[in-house]
């Protein structure tokens, strides 16, 4: 399952679209924020989707022209999450509307949350005061298995990552060794 959006300038709307590669139906709700770099939201909505196995459709268009006028699209996010009928998180995306260089780069003010989540893995949960973009975790000098890693944080929405080392390590030794970077980094 996924999702992403697409923004043409000349055609105005960002286009989503959700993709269902199971053998499964699915039946979810889209969910979409538009966001200032600060974090401010300035429109959000949601849509109900029911997608076939094996297929694509295209449930919503949202206007946007209205906050790239206001604020310049380098100033403008757009949060795209999907959700399983339990309203459970199944996948992300995020709309740029300019090139990443051209985005302002505010200091994201990470939290970290640590804990164990079994014998030998930890769950780290993020939160960022302002966006943080492309968010990584790495444990220094030693391979681990992730089950995300390369993702964006919007603003006070918490997002968890499970981090099983590669050796076993207790909670001390691994709050040592994690390293968090981001885009800004």
């Amino acid at each position: 399952l996924s999702l992403c959006g697409g923004f043409r300038e000349e055609t105005g709307p960002v286009e989503i679209f959700a993709f269902n590669d199971g053998v499964k139906p699915f039946k979810g709700e889209i969910q979409w924020r538009v966001t200032l770099m600060e974090g401010t939201a300035v429109a959000e909505g949601t849509k109900k989707v029911a997608l076939a196995p094996a297929s694509r459709e295209k449930p919503a268009s949202v206007k946007v022209a209205e906050a790239l006028r206001k604020n310049g699209p380098q100033n403008v996010l757009m949060w795209l999450y999907l959700l399983d009928d339990q309203g459970n998180q199944v996948a992300w995306s995020l709309v740029t509307f300019c090139a990443w260089r051209e985005m302002p780069s505010l200091p994201p003010r990470m939290r970290a949350e640590i804990r164990n989540w079994d014998d030998n893995s930890f769950a780290v949960t993020l939160t960022s005061h302002n966006p943080a973009l492309w968010v990584w975790i790495s444990l220094d000098g030693m391979d681990a298995r992730y089950d995300d890693n390369f993702f964006c944080l919007e603003p006070e929405k918490p997002f968890r990552v499970r981090i099983t080392p590669a050796t076993r390590l207790k909670l001390d030794q691994f709050r040592q060794l994690i390293r968090i970077g981001s885009l800004r980094d």
